[in-house]
């Protein structure tokens, strides 16, 4: 769909990661004012540090110990790699000798990066890269929706439909429980138009649309294969979804049972290179927090593994996945200045748009009986 064109700055011969130790020296600041430093006293003592371990009268492992704050040792050791570093803070690092200290300010403290190795240099280009459109001319348009047009009036199914496109080559995308309000049906983003089509009051099974024009860079033909009335369900319609949600369940409890009995006779790592996975020390969990602060790990989840005894690893299910958890430490969650974090949490939590916008929507119609009619926005 579009045309690129690049050009190339200058190459270098570079390392694409580095191997660095660290310690982090936080200082306070309005959304931490839990930190042990201020920050001055941390840019004192990370200057300090640095000339300390400099002049070889200590090393970065032997400092550690003092600055984890709860963390393992292990955790400080780590390879930087290119793409997934800062610029500036990767070019200051490749800058610094192996065993040189580099000292990074960061928003919320000051980190000491010791250099212990880097990968062997590799040729690397800089380059900037511009992307064109790519339009059809009218021409090719009209040529497009002539043969859609046939096509449409060619079937009166949704079964002849997709016959008919097998036979001619032409894509399917099916969509799956499409709700009224949805903009995209599989991976065909933007279709509000046909969205709104679907739920016309005159449209039923088997409905044939016109061609839709999606985005001026697709032209489609829907079908209505079924239909799913609101409020509660027939078991015969519904039976083939509540199968694959057991299914899934008793194969979660199966995959849980057997990570189980493995550490009885193991341990989280063995049972991790069984399964050729790595192990993350040292993962600070929230309770209240959301998925990505709780790196990645799931709601279900996080609920199980609050309720866990310390030192007992266990494998708990989540809502995708298994984890091997063990709890090393659980601390007492400590209130903000006047609850300041706590009042916007529960404001996010009960009035979020992204967490709760149907659900309050939902409540509204049902309580005040009201026609929703917002699929009509759409439709021409």
């Amino acid at each position: 769909m579009k045309w690129y064109f690049g050009k190339v700055f200058g190459t270098a011969n570079r390392p694409d990661s580095v191997l660095v130790a660290t310690i982090e020296l936080p200082f306070k600041t309005a959304q931490y004012k839990e930190a042990p430093y201020s920050k001055k006293e941390a840019k004192m003592l990370a200057d300090s540090l640095k000339q300390v371990i400099a002049s070889n009268q200590t090393t970065i492992f032997s400092e550690q110990p003092n600055y984890l704050y709860g963390r393992e040792q292990g955790d400080t050791t780590f390879w930087m790699s290119e793409r997934a570093t800062l610029a500036e803070l990767y070019n200051n690092l490749l800058a610094t000798p192996n065993g040189g200290i580099y000292v990074y300010k960061a928003p919320n403290g000051y980190i000491l990066f010791q250099v212990l190795n880097r990968t062997q240099l590799i040729e690397k280009r800089q380059f900037v890269l511009y992307d064109y459109d790519i339009a059809a001319s009218d021409a090719t348009f009209n040529a497009l929706r002539s043969q859609a047009n046939q096509f449409a009036a060619s079937v009166s199914s949704n079964e002849e439909l997709i016959a008919a496109a097998a036979k001619q080559g032409i894509q399917v995308v099916n969509g799956t429980n499409v709700a009224p309000m949805a903009s995209n049906i599989g991976q065909l983003p933007s279709c509000h138009d046909i969205v709104s089509w679907s739920f016309g009051d005159d449209v039923k099974v088997d409905a044939i649309s016109d061609v839709f024009n999606i985005n001026k860079m697709y032209l489609a033909v829907a079908s209505v294969a079924k239909i799913r009335e609101s409020g509660v369900q027939k078991y015969k319609d519904v039976k083939d979804e509540i199968r694959t949600m057991l299914e899934r369940q008793k194969k979660t409890e199966m995959v849980v049972e057997q990570l189980n009995n493995e550490l009885k006779s193991g341990n989280i790592n063995t049972v991790a290179q069984k399964y050729t996975t790595a192990v993350t020390d040292s993962v600070m969990l929230s309770f209240a927090g959301d998925y990505y602060m709780n790196r990645g790990v799931d709601s279900k989840a996080i609920g199980k593994i609050f309720s866990l005894n310390n030192n007992t690893p266990t494998a708990v299910a989540g809502n995708n996945m298994a984890y091997l958890i063990n709890v090393t430490e659980t601390r007492d969650g400590q209130a903000s200045d006047n609850l300041m974090l706590e009042k916007q949490y529960l404001q996010n939590a009960v009035l979020g748009r992204e967490r709760n916008e149907s659900t309050l929507l939902s409540y509204l119609i049902n309580q005040f009986k009201v026609i929703d009619n917002r699929v009509r926005f759409y439709h021409n």
